[in-house]
């Protein structure tokens, strides 16, 4: 009967959940659910069923729980999403033994979607349930768990197509990550992953990183440290070796701090690699716009104007970039050229 009332209740269900109150009240046995009524009280979005399920509760827990409960438990933390005051707020219970913790961080991990670490660490069920409710669609958020380790069963989401494990204590993964090849987006940002874990990922998920890198480059040479964002620009190519973009852009970098020899090298690399793409993605304006970029940095301006014609054709969004494009600057005073 018992199992039977908690999977009435952690069904969610309100009207699973009031005739689960209802067979509490009337069979004595609400000082064996200390824990769901209590989540209950203070989670439950129904304010009637937050109402029965108080009453219940302090007619069930001791005077000491009741007590504790009333006076300084629910209002702590009131509202709190981060996981480690979480943790704190269930940690406070422990003296409690009438009460299941166990079953409490379930239900607040149901019912707030916060619990995880709590439920991870004090091993609360099989870790494959307990990142299956943390799990929202293909997206798994672990930041700021402070988690000494991430457990393997990871490697069972394998639709996932973000994770976020920033904020965490551990230096390792579990190799099991690398069955998550839908991965588009992985964030580690203050987790003290080792170097050498940093490069499998790096070889595991290559374009993840390239485009990873690509962005961090992009926020360097934006603030003119330029060397860096070269450095940041190639190792992002040789990551994805389709994306021409990083060419061009260590391209400018050089041409920025007067190294024109080896940006010319870079501007052809980038060039060839456009007039591939557009061999098979003839529709795609921006790679005729970037290519038109290069060739009005070339002086190439019947060329460029050409595939400037193409670009604007294609999506009339690309006049609009025609002065902001660095590499246009040559023709900014040329209205005939800008008006193709």
């Amino acid at each position: 009967m018992i199992q039977n009332l908690k999977d009435l209740i952690e069904s969610l269900q309100a009207s699973n959940i009031r005739l689960a109150l209802h067979l509490i009240e009337g069979g004595g046995v609400g000082f064996m659910l200390l824990g769901h009524l209590l989540a209950l009280k203070n989670w439950y979005p129904d304010e009637a069923i937050q109402k029965k399920s108080a009453h219940l509760f302090y007619a069930n827990a001791s005077g000491s729980l009741g007590r504790f409960i009333a006076e300084t438990w629910s209002k702590e933390y009131h509202g709190e999403f981060n996981e480690v005051k979480v943790s704190e707020q269930l940690d406070r219970l422990r003296g409690f033994t009438e009460i299941n913790l166990g079953e409490l961080a379930w239900m607040s991990l149901k019912l707030r979607q916060r619990g995880g670490k709590f439920c991870l660490e004090n091993k609360i069920g099989a870790s494959e349930h307990i990142l299956r409710e943390i799990k929202s669609g293909t997206s798994l958020f672990l930041s700021n768990f402070e988690l000494s380790a991430l457990p393997q069963e990871i490697g069972l989401f394998t639709d996932l197509t973000v994770l976020n494990i920033s904020g965490n204590h551990f230096r390792v993964l579990p190799e099991e990550i690398a069955r998550l090849r839908k991965l588009e987006k992985i964030y580690f940002v203050r987790t003290p992953l080792l170097p050498s874990v940093v490069r499998w990922l790096e070889n595991t998920f290559p374009r993840i990183f390239a485009e990873k890198y690509y962005y961090e480059a992009n926020d360097l040479k934006s603030e003119e440290q330029y060397l860096k964002a070269y450095l940041l620009f190639v190792k992002s190519q040789k990551m994805n070796e389709s994306a021409p973009e990083s060419w061009h852009q260590a391209a400018k970098c050089l041409w920025a701090v007067q190294r024109y020899e080896a940006a010319q090298a870079h501007y052809l690399r980038a060039h060839q690699a456009y007039e591939r793409v557009l061999r098979q993605k003839p529709y795609q304006a921006y790679y005729w716009f970037a290519k038109a970029s290069i060739l009005a940095r070339w002086q190439q301006k019947k060329a460029s104007q050409a595939a400037y014609r193409q670009a604007v054709s294609l999506n009339p969004h690309y006049r609009q970039h025609f002065k902001e494009e660095e590499d246009f600057q040559a023709y900014w005073q040329d209205a005939d050229f800008a008006q193709v």
